[in-house]
């Protein structure tokens, strides 16, 4: 069936909205008594499995054997790379500087999709799109940090950037057959194992001291961040363009910003605000190359 308006209205507000607030609740659980690689752990477990249940109540099924390593692989740069360093950066750094950082991932993907064997060379708005980029992230690192930010928590937040998108690349060369449904459910349970394991291994179980905040934090997390948001997403991809499924890549870091503003008193500095334009106008450039080189390709 066709969506209606409304429906397709309510998905992109949950797509921004939820993805825009996303850093912040790691924020709070992360000063609320959680920890960064367990609390990842449970959260992929428990979405993993939800979603997985739901694939399989509308007639999915497991992914084939074969398939598991290259879902642990990309499950793991997901999600012990990119989600649980997120966490880990959150505790060091504001929640929109974390967005803002992580608004990157369009760059390291552009860069290693270019230097894979078969791959492509970036279109020169693509380029352009880099170099920009690049630019507003010197312009916004420079004023933080001599501002007193963690610079260990910047690095880990671009660590965590480039790990999303090597997670994304393998899955996008390695798992195209499979189901969007099948490939997040089983990347989340691959990844929360060596999750839990990490958190262990670091002590993370005599560390916990969760407060209220911090588990409803976590709980939205989960329900917001990995479930209603995914779900949004997949709707949108069959229901939308991908250059306006796109525009959340730069939609979500302006409204973490506003949010760690508003609700947790954070603020980027006058000279950080003018990089954070480049670096979303950089990614604005980047998808408009990439979606309109698909399309040439359709």
């Amino acid at each position: 069936m066709t969506p209606s308006r409304a429906q397709i209205i309510l998905a992109f507000a949950a797509l921004y909205l939820v993805g825009g607030s996303v850093f912040l609740g790691q924020r709070v659980a992360m000063h609320g008594g959680l920890t960064a690689f367990l609390t990842s752990g449970v959260r992929m477990a428990f979405a993993g499995a939800i979603l997985l249940a739901w694939s399989r109540a509308r007639g999915g099924g497991l992914a084939p054997r074969r398939t598991w390593l290259d879902l642990a692989i990309s499950g793991s740069l997901l999600f012990v790379g990119g989600s649980a360093l997120s966490m880990v950066a959150s505790d060091r750094i504001a929640s929109g500087l974390v967005a803002l950082l992580t608004a990157t991932v369009p760059f390291w993907i552009t860069i290693g999709a270019a230097l894979l064997p078969s791959g492509e060379r970036p279109t020169s708005l693509g380029a352009l799109g880099l170099v920009l980029g690049f630019a507003g992230l010197a312009i916004v690192i420079v004023p933080t940090v001599h501002g007193g930010a963690s610079a260990s928590g910047i690095a880990i937040s671009l660590i965590a950037a480039v790990a999303w998108a090597a997670g994304s690349l393998w899955a996008r060369h390695r798992l195209r057959a499979l189901p969007a449904m099948t490939i997040a459910s089983h990347q989340m349970l691959f990844g929360a194992l060596p999750l839990i394991a990490i958190g262990l291994g670091r002590g993370e179980l005599a560390q916990l001291a969760p407060t209220g905040d911090g588990l409803l934090a976590l709980a939205y997390l989960i329900v917001f961040g990995n479930l209603i948001a995914y779900l949004a997403f997949v709707f949108l991809m069959n229901h939308a363009s991908p250059a306006k499924v796109s525009t959340y890549a730069y939609i979500n870091p302006i409204l973490a910003i506003a949010l760690g503003s508003w609700l947790a008193g954070e603020h980027l500095p006058a000279n950080g605000l003018v990089g954070a334009a480049a670096i979303l106008a950089g990614v604005a450039l980047a998808n408009l190359s990439t979606n309109s080189r698909s399309q040439r390709r359709s």
